[in-house]
């Protein structure tokens, strides 16, 4: 598909061109949900793998603390993106 629409986009270019207009925006709003939820997702798996190793230490504890990791690491790569391009 890259080959056939070599412009910067992710699914919903390709639906958009290959199938339809509206189909595209249907798929763009599909994958939306997806990028929210996926973190949510992993960081509760996380905590409740950390919880059954550590049963002393709270599920909440694990999920404030994936998601001050999670945060942690966007700032700085934002931060250093941004240093990069200046």
């Amino acid at each position: 598909m890259a080959r056939v629409y070599p412009v910067a986009g992710s699914a919903y270019t390709y639906a958009r061109r290959s199938v339809s207009p509206n189909i595209g925006f249907l798929v763009g709003w599909a994958v939306l949900p997806d990028y929210f939820f996926l973190a949510m997702v992993i960081w509760l798996i996380g905590a409740a793998y950390l919880t059954s190793a550590f049963p002393a230490v709270p599920t909440w504890i694990w999920v404030v603390g994936f998601i001050a990791v999670t945060t942690l690491v966007n700032v700085v790569g934002i931060a250093f993106a941004n240093r990069i391009n200046f």
